[in-house]
């Protein structure tokens, strides 16, 4: 019971701290703020609120456009990939419909071979253990094959584990 008269008191009685600001300068010009009376002036300063004005944001006017089919925006672009989702498939060796000839670029580097005719491109890899062909329609990625000369790679054994 008296613990909690105590804490009642506690909560009750609390005292008010006033405090004030001296703005103080010196012989040579600079100035500095203390809570200490300066020696050569004798009164308080106080710091002025600075209030800007409230703005009025007119609303963003979006231009109308005719909706997208979703079959011809497949046909027109190539999916979105996240540079995660780019470094896993670097790593596992392995390629997804819908990667761009820049993907494919960017990891195996300019083509050994390369056709194109109505939209439609081949680009053949050859290596010392591989050879790759991928065939893109409108800029993506729409197969590859892969011929394994000998032995295939350590990667290539765990695809079917998937």
């Amino acid at each position: 019971m008296l613990k909690q008269l105590l804490l009642i008191l506690v909560i009750f009685h609390t005292s008010n701290v006033f405090s004030e600001l001296y703005r103080c300068e010196n012989e040579s010009g600079q100035i500095r703020f203390t809570d200490q009376p300066c020696p050569n002036q004798g009164r308080a300063f106080t710091p002025q609120s600075v209030m800007t004005p409230y703005k009025t944001i007119s609303p963003i006017k979006s231009k109308q456009t005719k909706p997208v089919s979703k079959k011809k925006e497949k046909e027109d672009s190539c999916p979105f990939f996240s540079s995660t989702e780019l470094r896993n498939l670097r790593i596992r060796d392995e390629f997804k419909k819908g990667l761009t000839p820049k993907h494919i670029e960017s990891r195996l580097g300019k083509p050994d071979d390369m056709t194109s005719s109505n939209n439609k491109e081949t680009w053949s890899y050859s290596s010392e253990h591989v050879n790759r062909i991928f065939r893109f329609k409108k800029g993506c990625l729409t197969g590859w094959k892969e011929k394994w000369k000998g032995k295939e790679s350590q990667i290539s054994k765990f695809r079917s584990e998937r």
